[in-house]
């Protein structure tokens, strides 16, 4: 691996002045997770959208993330980690009811 695509893999985003890291195993779960066989790498751009960003940006919101933080993704079992614990995130189904 070149030294600019590990920084890339470790520094993720860097979002109101914090930054994200991304190991391995999360990496890896996102590559799973957006790739189909008839359509490549197509999805990842949305896997990335709904099982990082949104959550991150909610994260945000609640206060959860802190100026000049670092955010570590992870993953473990069936979803990723943000700094070890498993995002709160509203469920589809609560936010088409409201």
């Amino acid at each position: 691996m070149s030294k600019s695509s590990s920084h890339v893999s470790r520094s993720f985003w860097t979002i109101a002045r914090s930054s994200c890291r991304l190991d391995t195993k999360g990496r890896n779960w996102l590559a799973d997770k957006g790739w189909d066989p008839a359509y490549g790498a197509r999805p990842l751009k949305r896997v990335i959208q709904r099982y990082v960003q949104d959550p991150l940006a909610e994260m945000l919101l609640a206060g959860d993330v802190r100026d000049g933080s670092t955010v570590k993704i992870s993953a473990h079992k069936e979803s990723l980690t943000f700094n070890g614990k498993a995002p709160e995130t509203a469920d589809e189904h609560e936010v088409e009811s409201v």
